[in-house]
């Protein structure tokens, strides 16, 4: 029980406070205050003055300042954001003004529009939250003194000034809910230095800024949406720029979103990315194809319902509007997939290199006799294709399932050979995910002979590989078209030598420990190896 007095006394302590605010406001802006909650000082006859009481415990005080009086100097005249011409017909807001510019002179004069409001006829809204002013800042909103008369301002305009309110609120929040002047004088309300950043940010023109920013939002989203693709040049500038200019870039407007946006972004982040010719060809063809479905066609087609009709309209033109920026997030998301389709393996050309050069180790310098050079510097074959074979001669072969097949290459070693896929969802067809490939022999047994186990993985530059301890292959491009790793289709050797930098640029000698055996794969024992600095490599056998 008496912890329940305590906050009863509580909350009539701090509806004191909010009531002493409101007067304090009422004496200091005397012509320009406006009640906007009920009073339960000015109860009206007849009414139960406990009723009125609660009411207003229930009720939060709300009340408006005018912005500027009826007699100042800015009332005197239109101000520039206000928009000439217009009746009294329709409750349309600026935006609407906007719009106009693009019809017709003939159109824009039948067309009249109401005039934005007069600057006297702003006031700034300001309610106290129940738990105002020890835990929470008053808040604020644009308040029309005459709604029936003139339009309302944009959007853009209105919080543009209430953000003015917000920052100061939030400063004094921080510190003080109250401002005390001297000791033993009254306090100075919170919400009076809101009021006045306002009346500044109205001095300042502050409306006419908001209000072209408005102006070309609504009139010029396309040329916003150019000069954006200009300045973005990766994703992450998007989320700077929508912090740095939060008026006008922001995330869920449209114009962030748009094909012209994403379109420059896909271009920019795709050209330096394994098959990008492929991939920006095969895009620009399905938007091509939507872009044409989406027409409106002569030929009759038969009545569908109208709901039916207008999901499937909207979800077309949903996937059209933002196709770029899906087409971008959906290549994202592939980058980080470490399983390959029987199409994919078939249809790419491989660069074969061995970590290790046994041929290359009787051409070492004398200062070199005892290093076992590798073998990434040197291609062995760069037309290396993993094709299919059909059900009997895979049977043949040797191979357990029809997921498998021969090696195509000008290099003798590899056309001996038979390779067969391992999948990590064990579905054998066209669409298993292939995450490993054996390496095999064919022999007069039953079964083959397994030479090396194949890891598929991804590279930073979304190409493939195919690593193992003896030998690693990677993907230069289609075999269909014979397109290459980045832009501009075939290339040369010192460009396809581009995909083996990340471990031809650093080699380093590493030692063999005495405890460490070698594998006789060569009668020539060495007690160093040139290898990449590696963690993952360093531990390949000796």
């Amino acid at each position: 029980m008496a912890r329940k007095m305590n906050d009863d006394d509580d909350d009539e302590a701090i509806i004191a406070i909010q009531r002493d605010e409101r007067d304090s406001m009422a004496a200091i802006f005397a012509e320009d205050f406006l009640h906007l909650s009920p009073d339960p000082d000015h109860a009206v006859d007849g009414a139960d003055a406990e009723s009125v009481v609660n009411k207003a415990v229930v009720v939060p005080i709300s009340y408006a300042i005018r912005l500027v009086g009826q007699t100042s100097s800015l009332s005197s005249s239109s101000p520039p954001w206000c928009v000439d011409g217009g009746d009294m017909q329709g409750n349309n807001s600026l935006s609407d003004v906007t719009t106009s510019t693009t019809a017709t002179h003939h159109h824009r004069r039948r067309r009249r529009r109401r005039l934005p409001p007069p600057i006297h006829e702003l006031a700034l809204g300001i309610t106290f939250p129940p738990d105002y002013p020890h835990h929470s800042p008053p808040q604020f909103h644009v308040h029309y003194t005459n709604t029936t008369k003139f339009a309302k301002l944009h959007p853009l305009q209105e919080e543009a000034m209430l953000q003015c309110a917000i920052n100061v609120a939030a400063s004094s929040s921080s510190s003080s809910n109250y401002n005390q002047t001297d000791e033993g004088e009254g306090m100075m309300p919170c919400a009076y230095d809101c009021v006045l950043a306002v009346q500044e940010f109205l001095h300042q023109g502050g409306l006419d800024q908001a209000c072209l920013l408005s102006t070309l939002l609504s009139s010029a989203e396309d040329c916003l949406a150019h000069i954006i693709s200009y300045l973005v040049t990766s994703i992450d500038d998007i989320d700077t720029i929508c912090t740095s200019l939060p008026l006008i870039y922001r995330k869920e407007s449209n114009v962030i979103k748009s094909n012209v946006v994403w379109r420059e972004l896909c271009a920019r982040r795709w050209k330096t990315k394994w098959g990008f010719e492929n991939r920006w060809k095969k895009y620009l063809d399905e938007f091509s194809m939507m872009t044409t479905m989406q027409q409106p066609s002569a030929s009759t087609t038969a009545p569908t319902s109208s709901s039916t009709t207008s999901t499937k309209t909207k979800h077309s033109v949903d996937a059209q509007q933002y196709f770029w920026m899906n087409a971008y997030n959906h290549e994202e998301a592939d980058a980080s997939r470490t399983h390959l389709t029987r199409v994919e393996l078939q249809t790419m050309i491989f660069d074969y290199r061995t970590w290790f050069s046994i041929s290359s180790l009787l051409n070492q310098p004398e200062n070199m006799r005892d290093v076992l050079p590798s073998g990434l510097k040197m291609s062995l074959a760069k037309d290396v294709v993993f094709l299919s074979a059909a059900a009997a001669a895979a049977a043949a072969a040797g191979i357990s399932t029809s997921l498998g097949g021969s090696i195509s290459s000008h290099n003798s070693a590899l056309c001996n050979l038979m390779w067969e896929g391992s999948t990590n969802d064990g579905r054998y067809d066209d669409h298993g995910a292939i995450t490993g490939i054996d390496l095999m022999k064919p022999s007069s047994l039953s079964t083959a002979v397994t030479l090396e186990r194949l890891v598929v993985g991804r590279l930073p530059n979304w190409g493939w590989e195919l690593r193992g301890t003896n030998s690693i292959f990677r993907a230069l491009g289609d075999g269909n078209n014979n397109n290459r790793h980045i832009e501009g289709g075939a290339t040369t050797d010192d460009e396809d030598d581009k995909l083996w930098e990340d471990l031809t640029s650093n080699m380093i000698i590493q030692e063999r420990q005495g405890w460490i055996t070698t594998n006789n794969r060569t009668r020539w024992e060495t007690n160093y190896r040139e290898i990449p600095d590696d963690e993952d490599c360093k531990i390949l056998d000796w």
